[in-house]
Parts: C-alpha cells; sequence; structure tokens
C-alpha cells in the first residue's frame, strides 16, 4: 500500500514539472519572436528543457508501471521536485527581463538592457538545468542498481549544495523549515466552539480550498482561527501556517513582505518587483510545503473587491492577490470577516461561510470564572445572570472580567449594584483592555470594535447606517418595517440595506415577517457611535416621526393590535425631548393616539394627562382654532366625563362646540361628534330630558351628512337607546337598538365589539320590558364575546359580569352571581381602587353573599343599585301564569333547571351532582378567582 501510494506521489510530482517547464518554454518562444538578439543562454534553456520534459515524461510512465524501488522513487522525487524549483526562480527572472508580445518599443529597451544584466544568473541556470537532463538521462537508461547509484550520487551533490556557504555554488535551494507566521499563543482559558473548528475542518476536507468564518465583531472569529491553527500545526507539522491581516492593505503589504522574507523568496531584491503578485504567483505555484494561510478581519468591503484604475495598480482590489490553490492539500486561506456578504464573496462562493453565533450559557459562564481572578467567583444563576447582560459575547464577557478584576469588586458585588440601578453594563465596557490574544493594533474594547464596523457599514451603505441608527432610538425588539421605510423607498433598495445590517449580524429578523430586532449591546453601542457624531437628537426626531406616522389617526377596536405593537416603541420615543416644532407636533400625534387607546382601556386618568400634553402642544404650535386642537380638546371632555367629572366636562365640551362651529361649521363631522359628547355628559349627570334633545337633533344630522350606516350615525343610536333606557321609554330604545344592531351585524360583523354594544344595551331594554329569558341570554351572550374579544379584566368585560350577575341574583343562583362579583371586585380593586362605582357596586352585592367575610367593606347598601332578598325592587320568582323564569336560558342549559324562586340547594329535580357542581364556589375558603370559560370561536379570531 505504502509503495503505491509513493509511486502515485511521484508521478504527481512529475506531472507538475512537466506542466511547469511547457510554461517556461512557450515565454521563451514568445521572447524569441519579439526580441531580435536573445542571449545565447536562453536559446541553450529552450533547447534543454524539450529534452527534459521528454525525459520526464518517460520517467512517468516507468512510474506508472512501478518500475523503479520504492527507495528509488523517493529521492527521484526529491530531485524532480529540486528541478522544478529552479524553474520557478527561472521564470520568475525571465518574467523580469523579457518584454511580452505587447510591450512598447521602449520597455523592450529597457527589458534587453536587464537581459545583459542577469546574463550571468542565466547562464547558471542553463548550466544547472543541463545538469539535470544528464542526471535524469542517465537514471532513464540504467540499470536498476545503477539507478540506485546515480540517484544516490545526484543527492549527495544536493546535501553538498545546502551545507556550502558560497553563494550560487549549484543555484539549488536548500530545503527550509516550515513557516510558522503566528503571533498569539494558545488560549489556556478557550472554551466551547468545537462544533464551529469541526466544521470548518469539514469544508477543508471537501476540497474547498477557501472557508470564510464570519460573525459580529467581538463573537471570537480570531480565537477560533488561532485554536485550528493549533490543530493543524500539531497534525500537520510539515505545513507552513501563514497569518495576513486584513484589515487595511499598509497591514495587508507589511504582512506579504514579512511571508517573502521568512519562506526566502527569490527576487526580493528587485527594487521594481511586484511583491504581492510575487508572492501570490509563488504560493500559487510551488508544492514544496503545503500551507494554511488565515486572512484575519477582511471587513472592508472596497478594499477587497472594488477595482481601482486600470492605470492605478494601487487601487486593484486585494482579492486579486489571493493566491490560488491546486486543491485543499496544496494550500488553504481561512478568512475571518464581520461581513456575511463579503465572506462568500471572497471564497468565490465555493462554500458557504461558518457563522460564529454567541456562546452558550454555559460556555458563557465558564469563561467568566475563567476570567475573574481566584475569589471573585459567582454562583450559576449570577453567572447566567452577568453573561446574558454581556449578551454572551467572548470579547464582553472578557472584558467585563478584566473591569471587575481591576477595579478589585467581585461579580457578585458588581450584580448587587446592577440590579439596584447603581451600576450599569457600558461602564463595564467603555474602556479598551489589555488582551494578549488580540492584534495590539485594534481596540479590545466592544464599543470601539463594533464602531469600526459601524463606519464600515457607513462607507458600504449609508442607507443601512441611516436605518441602524434609527433602530437605536426605538424598542430594540419588534420594529416593523412600516417604521423603518422611508416614503417611497423601494422594498429591493429597503431590502437591500436590511441585508448588508443582518450580515454584520447587527440585526436579526424575527420569526413574525417583516420585524426585526437589535441586540441590547448593539443598541448601546450605536447610540454611544451617534454620541461622538453628535447625531443622537437627529436621530431621536426621525424616531417620533416615523412612530407618528404609525399612529392610527381613527380610533376602533380593529386597529387596537397595531397600539398593542407599538406600545414599547411609543414609551421610548415619548422620553425623547425636543425644541423643534415639527417634530413636537408629531410627539402631539403620539399623545394623542395613545390617549385615545388608553381611554379605551378604561385608564381614563393616565389618558386625560395624554390628551392635556398634546393638546398644548397643538394649541401652541397649530393654533386654537384647528381641527387636531379641537379633536384633542373634544376626547378630553371625554375622558372627564368616563371619571365623572362633569362639572369640568360641560364646559369644556360646550367650547369646543361653539369652536367646531365656528371653525369647520355645523355640518361638519367633529362638530356633530361634539354636540354628541356633550348630549353624553348630560346624559351622565342626570340632565336626560335635554340630553333627548341633543341626541336626536344630532341623529339627524348625522343620517343626512354621513348617511344611515356610518359608524359615527350607528353610535349616535347606541348612545340614543341608552338614554332612551334611562327615561323609561322601553319600546323607543327596543326598536332604535334593534335597528342599529341590523346595521351594525351587517357591517361590522355580530361579534365585532361595538355590535356587542348595542347587544349589552338591549339586554337593559329586554329587563325592563320582563322579557327576562331573553335579557339574560342576551347579557350571557355579550359577556362571552367581550370576553373572548377583550378579555376577563377589560371595563366592559367587568361591567358585562356585573350585570349578568345581577339578574343571576335574581334567578336565585348565588354561586355563580358571586364568582363573577368576586372577579369584578377583584380586577376593580387593584386597578381602580375602592373609590370605583362599579367596585362599590360589586361590594355590595357580595355582602348578601358572605356578609361576615365582607363585613370590612363600608359601601352603603341603599347606594349599591342592587335588589336585596325580598325587596320589592326583587324580580318576581314566576311570570303571570306561574312558569318559572328563564326559560330561554334553561332550555339552552337543561342541566341548569328548576324554579328561580327556589334555592338551588333545594332545586325540584335536581341530582345530588347538580347539587354540589353549583354550590362548588361556595364551599371552598376563599373560592379560587373567576376564570374565563372556553368561549369557542370569536371575533378576534375571525378576523
Amino acid at each position: 500500500m505504502a509503495e503505491a501510494i509513493a509511486a502515485i506521489s511521484l508521478v504527481q510530482t512529475i506531472i507538475e514539472l512537466t506542466e511547469f517547464g511547457r510554461k517556461v518554454v512557450k515565454r521563451l518562444n514568445e521572447s524569441k519572436n519579439n526580441v531580435q538578439d536573445l542571449p545565447e543562454a536562453f536559446q541553450h534553456i529552450g533547447n534543454q528543457l524539450p529534452i527534459l520534459m521528454r525525459i520526464a515524461n518517460s520517467l512517468e510512465e516507468r512510474a506508472n508501471n512501478g518500475d523503479f524501488a520504492p527507495d528509488a522513487q523517493k529521492d527521484l522525487e526529491q530531485v524532480v521536485k529540486a528541478l522544478k524549483k529552479e524553474l520557478l526562480d527561472l521564470d520568475a527572472l525571465l518574467g523580469k527581463i523579457l518584454p511580452s508580445a505587447r510591450a512598447s518599443t521602449w520597455e523592450k529597451g529597457v527589458k534587453a538592457v536587464k537581459s545583459i544584466k542577469a546574463q550571468k544568473s542565466v547562464d547558471t541556470y542553463s548550466t544547472v538545468i543541463q545538469a539535470y537532463v544528464q542526471t535524469l538521462s542517465n537514471f532513464q537508461i540504467a540499470d536498476h542498481a545503477n539507478q540506485m547509484r546515480i540517484i544516490i550520487d545526484f543527492v549527495k551533490q544536493l546535501k553538498l549544495a545546502e551545507s556550502d556557504s558560497q553563494p550560487e555554488p549549484s543555484h539549488v535551494t536548500p530545503p527550509r523549515k516550515p513557516v510558522w507566521m503566528l503571533e498569539f499563543d494558545g488560549d489556556e482559558d478557550f472554551v466551547g466552539r468545537e462544533e464551529t473548528i469541526a466544521e470548518v475542518s469539514r469544508k477543508f476536507e471537501t476540497n474547498a480550498s477557501r472557508v470564510a468564518v464570519v460573525g459580529v465583531g467581538g463573537v471570537g472569529k480570531t480565537r477560533i482561527a488561532i485554536e485550528y491553527c493549533q490543530k493543524e500545526r500539531q497534525q500537520h507539522p510539515e505545513m507552513d501556517i501563514l497569518w495576513i491581516h486584513g484589515t487595511s492593505r499598509a497591514k495587508f503589504e507589511a504582512a506579504y513582505r514579512k511571508l517573502a522574507r521568512v519562506m526566502k523568496m527569490p527576487g526580493l531584491e528587485d527594487k521594481e518587483l511586484d511583491l504581492l503578485q510575487h508572492v501570490k504567483d509563488y504560493l500559487s505555484e510551488t508544492t514544496d510545503h503545503p500551507w494554511l494561510m488565515v486572512l484575519d478581519n477582511a471587513d472592508d468591503y472596497h478594499l477587497w473587491l472594488r477595482p481601482g484604475g486600470a492605470s492605478d495598480r494601487s487601487k486593484k482590489p486585494l482579492i486579486d492577490y489571493l493566491p490560488r490553490s491546486t486543491g485543499a492539500a496544496h494550500g488553504r486561506i481561512l478568512i475571518t470577516t464581520r461581513d456575511g456578504q463579503l465572506g462568500p464573496r471572497l471564497t468565490e462562493g465555493k462554500s458557504e461561510p461558518v457563522q460564529v453565533n454567541k456562546l452558550g450559557a454555559k460556555d458563557a459562564a465558564s469563561l467568566l470564572r475563567a476570567k475573574l481572578l481566584e475569589g471573585k467567583g459567582l454562583c450559576d444563576a449570577d453567572a447566567d445572570e452577568l453573561t446574558d447582560a454581556l449578551g454572551h459575547l467572548p470579547l464582553t464577557i472578557t472584558q467585563a472580567a478584566a473591569y471587575l478584576n481591576e477595579i478589585g469588586i467581585s461579580a457578585a458585588e458588581y450584580l448587587t449594584d446592577f440590579r439596584q440601578g447603581l451600576a450599569d453594563i457600558p461602564e463595564l465596557l467603555a474602556n479598551s483592555i489589555d488582551d494578549p490574544n488580540r492584534d495590539r493594533d485594534t481596540s479590545n474594547s466592544v464599543f470601539q470594535t463594533w464602531r469600526l464596523s459601524f463606519e464600515q457599514i457607513s462607507k458600504q451603505s449609508p442607507r443601512a447606517s441611516e436605518i441602524l441608527s434609527l433602530m437605536a432610538m426605538l424598542d430594540r425588539q419588534g420594529i416593523s418595517q412600516d417604521l423603518l421605510r422611508k416614503e417611497g423607498e423601494s422594498t429591493l433598495q429597503f431590502r437591500a440595506a436590511i441585508s448588508k445590517l443582518k450580515a454584520f449580524s447587527f440585526i436579526t429578523e424575527e420569526k413574525k415577517a417583516s420585524k426585526y430586532s437589535m441586540h441590547r449591546l448593539v443598541q448601546l453601542s450605536t447610540q454611544q457611535w451617534l454620541e461622538h457624531l453628535s447625531s443622537v437628537p437627529h436621530y431621536q426626531g426621525l424616531a417620533i416621526t416615523a412612530v407618528s406616522g404609525s399612529v392610527p389617526r381613527v380610533m376602533s377596536f380593529d386597529i387596537w393590535p397595531v397600539f398593542v405593537e407599538l406600545r414599547p416603541h411609543i414609551n421610548t420615543v415619548l422620553e425623547y425631548e425636543t425644541p423643534h416644532q415639527e417634530i413636537l407636533v408629531h410627539r402631539a400625534i403620539i399623545l394623542h393616539g395613545i390617549g385615545h387607546y388608553s381611554m379605551e382601556q378604561g385608564e381614563e386618568e393616565v389618558a386625560q394627562n395624554l390628551f392635556n400634553e398634546a393638546h398644548a402642544i397643538r394649541h401652541e404650535h397649530l393654533g386654537p382654532e384647528h381641527e387636531d386642537t379641537l379633536t384633542t380638546l373634544s376626547v378630553l371632555g371625554v375622558s372627564l366625563n368616563k371619571q365623572g367629572k362633569w362639572s369640568e366636562a360641560r364646559p369644556l365640551q360646550r367650547d369646543v362646540l361653539d369652536r367646531c362651529h365656528e371653525a369647520l361649521g355645523g355640518s361638519h363631522r367633529l362638530t356633530l361628534k361634539s354636540m354628541s359628547r356633550l348630549a353624553a355628559t348630560h346624559n351622565r349627570g342626570g340632565e336626560n330630558l335635554g340630553c333627548l334633545e341633543i341626541q336626536l337633533e344630532v341623529l339627524k344630522q348625522m343620517e343626512s351628512e354621513l348617511g344611515p350606516e356610518d359608524l359615527d350615525t350607528l353610535t349616535e343610536m347606541s348612545n340614543l337607546m341608552y338614554t332612551l333606557n334611562k327615561l323609561q321609554r322601553w319600546n323607543e330604545a327596543n326598536r332604535i337598538g334593534n335597528r342599529a344592531l341590523a346595521l351594525r351585524t351587517k357591517i361590522l360583523g355580530p361579534e365585532h365589539p361595538d355590535t356587542v354594544t348595542i347587544m349589552a344595551g338591549l339586554s337593559i331594554t329586554y329587563n325592563k320590558q320582563r322579557r327576562w329569558d331573553e335579557a339574560v341570554e342576551m347579557e350571557e351572550r355579550v359577556l362571552r364575546l367581550r370576553e373572548d374579544a377583550l378579555g376577563p379584566d377589560h371595563p366592559k368585560t367587568l361591567q358585562a359580569m356585573e350585570s349578568l350577575a345581577r339578574n343571576y341574583s335574581y334567578q336565585k343562583r348565588s354561586s355563580e352571581a358571586e364568582q363573577l362579583l368576586r372577579h369584578v371586585v377583584d380586577v376593580r380593586l387593584r386597578t381602580k381602587g375602592p373609590g370605583d362605582s362599579l367596585t362599590a357596586r360589586a361590594q355590595s352585592a357580595l355582602r348578601q353573599y358572605e356578609p361576615q367575610k365582607h363585613s370590612h367593606l363600608h359601601v352603603p347598601r341603599a347606594e349599591s343599585g342592587w335588589p336585596q332578598r325580598g325587596s320589592p325592587r326583587g324580580r318576581p320568582a314566576t311570570r303571570r301564569g306561574g312558569r318559572a323564569g328563564n326559560r330561554g336560558y334553561h332550555s339552552r342549559q337543561g342541566s341548569r333547571g328548576g324554579s328561580p324562586g327556589a334555592s338551588p340547594q333545594t332545586t325540584s329535580g335536581s341530582t345530588d351532582e347538580q347539587q354540589e357542581r353549583r354550590q362548588s364556589w361556595a364551599d371552598r375558603s376563599p373560592p379560587p378567582p373567576y376564570t374565563p370559560r372556553d368561549l369557542g370561536g370569536s371575533w378576534r379570531r375571525q378576523s
């Protein structure tokens, strides 16, 4: 087996010699046609080389046939390699002194002078090649015994040439030691990355000659390259390990110059030598040593890929100087880069880049402990918390540990301050540290490390830089495309900029389409970079403008999800202060929008404060008569009304109405809505008749101006129904309510919350009309739909619970009523406090079920509005005719049958299981909180 491998190696070496020999012959023939007086030595070489090629072909054939003994094969291969080295040096010399076919007359003259000066060197090459020809010719025709003697004698001559101190005794280059250009030692604290290093090895083993390792700055790409070099040195001690800095042209040239010197490349004394091209050619063509080149920090897209002018060699892209290998066994290039788009270009698309991600939690904690001085350790939970705050990046962990070691504080002590707000992660990462395992010319501060990336992004894609800067001023998660895209910007332009940021690992695309996020440390670093550029106020203003552009101008349930997604960004940008009028106007848009949304969620006090600020801005910068100013003032009155501040709401709303009439006209939508809102304040304040007159007039004008199916018209129908209920005009309320319900069902659907609002009003009408079965069935449906669409804690859901509990109490369904009331009281006490009217009603109602447990609640019964047991206000136990009430509900829920006038514990016909289920809440102390029921399909899911 070993003999076969040796024979294959010899054949491959002879083939390479033959191919390169033909290249030299071709160059000589071209020069012979271009130069009239070619020196005689060149002609002699040109005559010898074809003979040499024929001998080589014969040797190749005999090697394939196994005619050579193993020792002879080995020695012959050494001779052939030495000959190829001579031809390589000869070709380099010929390239300098022989003109090309396209050379000018002047250039030919210069080259002719050089050829005369190099005559002595050419003569030496001619003599050496003739000696090789003679030796191989003798070897070819000799028998086996003489073959061995001829080779042994020639090898002895080579060794004598190596030991001779004369500069050119036989022009045979002595073998050199493998080159080791790595400037960094192994890191005993290196953890993890086994899979990454193994993936690099797998790619090279599949015959890829170039592999790129990509990842954000500080993730440990250079450290991985170092560890891979250490591994290769142990496995392949004969390999040249070459380290090339790729951050700038100057560093690249300096590394190539050092490489040429340590590898003792010929021709370095020539002042006109194109060093970069010379090194590339040498590594591409020589095979006396396998080599591994690490191209570290190749991050500048323009430096590596963008070509310069044809006449300016200094602008030639550096990728053109990377050597080309005949295979991974000959030469490999391992590239580290922050730019995930540049990496594949440098490998020429022959292999996918190896992505380096942040450390896992376990490895991150291990690295932190290894870097901390003895005695500064911390428990697993603390280590996880700190490394998580540091982003699980090796550089940030190393930098933070060095900082803690320097200031003499333990990680546990620092964490205590961090949790209390007395310290922040940026202070750990602000200063550079002394890390012997990193390039000393490269900053070791994570902020400074990323600053280089920011500058690269700015140079390569100004639009990507703008997007990154804008994202740094928003909440770092859930950033939608709508917040980032410019008006009129094409999808292609936007995606190109986003791709650049993703390539540098500064942002990630979330699973939800068209949403992006960034790590907290990236955000902090970007903000620091913008502070250095004095650009923070500019991008804060852009962030406010972007958010205001996404805030809906009209409030409805359908756009609530927009506010849910926008709220983190709204909270962020409202922290910014700006003196600019244009930005303040955008701020007012945000304040008005989130104020209206807050009011819809029952946060009336919060809404009032937001409306006040929005109105102040709009009043000053848009004017008191502007439609936006009046809109904010109008909804401010609504928030006061909802809080029961009617004495404040009435004059404000009258003033708004007068201004709307004057500025917008009597038929304008805002004027009509302001009239409606003033009527609602009168209604809640007890002025029902005055309210009715206004509402009838508003409804008439809305039907005329806006149309009978306009949503504002339908809202006014709903308001009118409630007023008619309060005036005990049940038939009129029923008629207008059913009309509104039919229209809203048609336009919005039967489960839309605005449709459900009409249902809630109709349930009151049914109640007053003694249609108790229909009232309870409607209220149960209202609760079911509100739980599903709004959630169990929304104010409207709680109102529906309280109303349904009232009807359950009428029907003696005590445990079900108590369950609902407990949830209402629990939520309202937590969110509104004991002074809330709904809280007071629900607390008062609970007393009748458990007087002892609720003795601390001091709401008078007379104020609760609830009928007490035995009270003349309570509903009769049976209808006329003696049939028990609630027929509609019991026909649908058969297990709850029985007379509502009887106690649930003694209901006729009930089974023991039914009795136990009805008392399940009452028998527990205290009963568990209310849990929303599984109510099947919902409007939210359907929409």
